[in-house]
């Protein structure tokens, strides 16, 4: 029977939940005699490099694998875990909180994306995921054990936890036991919809989370999404709401883009707003990102640093640390004059209508958009894009769709009213890279989005003016690179 390794992504599709509360014992150094006696056997035996590559065939072997080297770590270490999920913005807030409470605390995250039942484990662990290549996994699998009882520990772990199917969230708890929650927004159409039945659904399998809180512990709700109040039926701890506007308990308002003057006018360099909890009040500013959206983030952030005893203007000086993940509304120089706002890690429909809703207050000569499928979608895939062609007609004066669902966005925006000459459609990234190039000026500001398998940041590769910029998109490691 065949093992070929397939590769693991730590975003990825998470397997169904592992049964793997391993019988780890309570004293950490009885754990590590057991392990370091049986580890001595195994590597005086010859076979077992061809065993250990047996076993990265099987999937749920290796993640139970690294599940219980992250469990033996928390253990020794006994962080403070921060566990954040929700549909949009998962990342922003991770980042976001742990460099506000960096301003006080020793604090570590989990990287990138690493959000699944792969990604969180070597997230723990400090190890990055190997793909497709069993050399490398078989390194990371000798050094997971080394890292759970040599690794430093951090007073606080902040961790993105993700979910694919029913049953995720509780696989992705057995390892972490969170004290603190984070629940972002959902919408209507969230990402992965394609697996569930309802949004209600993917919010029932999120709030998981919640509910496993201690009563010492803390819940961070936010606010502005009606389809997620009901999230707090089962909590047991206090719950701190976070949003935009004043009916919630942390909230961020008073948005302004900052604009820098050059000799073909004015550019956007990022923003600032002001964040406000009682009585307090202190003024964020954000460097080359923008978007309203982008305050959810910092909010929140404010919001877990006061909870965690950092003052309020301490927190948005450790803010000056925050650097927006790559290609989430980041802005870029463009050929031709052009700017460019990069926002091509994924899609889903309450994403596009923020980024397409930023594009339209960009001063601009030509607001041109950029735009691929926006996947798992399921039934509603049709009706949603077409949904997303109307924002985008109402406000683009060139349109340019990528991928199977590019006629359906099209229609969308012939209906709000857009002339079929400034509607493009194109097949792939790299077809796309062909339509628009040649249709970039001075002053044009250009925004590309897509979901993750439509590799939109090829696109914006295409139309940076500095090649420098490059390392900045996502997905620009070895495995990405070396993709069709």
């Amino acid at each position: 029977m065949s093992t070929r390794y397939k590769g693991y992504s730590p975003q990825g599709r998470a397997l169904s939940p592992l049964n793997s509360r391993s019988s780890l014992s309570k004293d950490p150094r009885q754990s590590r005699g057991v392990f370091i006696l049986s580890y001595r056997r195994s590597l005086g035996n010859a076979k077992t490099f061809l065993h250990f590559t047996h076993l990265l065939g099987n999937k749920k072997l290796v993640f139970a694998y690294f599940r219980f080297w992250a469990k033996v770590f928390l253990a020794r270490t006994r962080p403070v875990v921060i566990g954040v999920t929700g549909s949009v913005g998962k990342t922003s807030m991770k980042d976001a909180i742990a460099a506000v409470l960096s301003a006080k605390f020793r604090v570590a995250k989990s990287p990138k994306t690493y959000n699944s039942e792969i990604g969180i484990p070597l997230a723990v662990l400090g190890l990055e995921t190997s793909y497709g290549a069993s050399l490398r996994w078989l390194v990371s699998m000798v050094r997971a054990p080394f890292r759970a009882f040599l690794k430093a520990g951090s007073e606080y772990l902040v961790l993105e936890m993700g979910i694919d199917r029913v049953g995720d969230m509780e696989s992705n708890l057995a390892v972490t036991h969170p004290t603190i929650g984070v629940l972002g927004a959902v919408g209507t159409s969230p990402v992965h919809l394609e697996y569930f039945t309802s949004a209600e659904e993917v919010v029932r399998e999120k709030a998981k989370m919640l509910e496993v809180i201690p009563e010492s512990g803390k819940v961070f709700l936010y606010n502005d999404d009606a389809i997620i109040r009901s999230a707090v039926e089962h909590v047991r701890c206090p719950v701190t709401t976070f949003g935009v506007g004043t009916h919630a308990d942390v909230f961020a308002d008073s948005y302004e883009m900052l604009m820098d003057r050059t000799t073909s006018g004015e550019r956007p360099k990022g923003f600032s707003c002001m964040v406000r909890a009682g009585d307090e009040s202190v003024r964020v500013e954000v460097l080359g990102v923008v978007g309203e959206h982008h305050m959810y983030p910092i909010a929140v952030a404010i919001a877990v640093a006061r909870a965690c005893g950092v003052p309020m203007r301490d927190a948005a000086r450790g803010l000056a640390t925050y650097s927006p993940p790559p290609s989430r509304m980041r802005l870029f120089s463009g050929k031709s004059g052009s700017t460019i706002i990069d926002d091509s890690y994924n899609a889903s429909p309450l994403a596009v209508i923020a980024a397409v809703a930023t594009l339209a207050s960009v001063p601009a000569t030509r607001r041109m958009v950029c735009l691929g499928d926006m996947k798992e979608l399921g039934a509603k895939s049709t009706e949603e894009h077409e949904r997303i062609g109307e924002a985008v007609g109402r406000v683009a004066d060139i349109a340019l769709f990528v991928g199977s669902f590019a006629r359906a966005m099209a229609r969308g925006a012939e209906r709000a009213g857009m002339r079929g000459e400034h509607i493009l459609l194109a097949d792939t990234s790299r077809d796309a890279v062909k339509r628009i190039a040649p249709l970039v000026s001075d002053g044009d500001v250009v925004l590309v989005k897509g979901s993750q398998s439509m590799r939109m940041e090829r696109v914006t590769e295409a139309l940076l003016a500095g090649k420098t910029d490059v390392a900045k998109l996502c997905r620009q490691d070895w495995y990405w690179k070396r993709k069709a």
